[in-house]
């Protein structure tokens, strides 16, 4: 049978809610904006280190 948009979307939803029910267990809903831009910024940071580390020179 054939997923309809519909049933695409109830589906969506309840990943969704089955997300913000693990990050309330582990606290994680009140990470403040701040918190999360400075988990990016670093994220970026390493990921901006790691490629020039693998880079040579042709």
């Amino acid at each position: 049978m054939p997923v309809g948009r519909a049933d695409k979307a109830i589906e969506a939803l309840q990943a969704l809610k089955a997300l913000q029910e693990d990050a309330k267990r582990k606290g994680l809903d009140k990470t403040t904006m701040d918190e999360i831009d400075a988990e990016i910024a670093a994220h970026r940071r390493e990921k901006r280190l790691a490629k020039r580390s693998n880079f040579e020179p042709g």
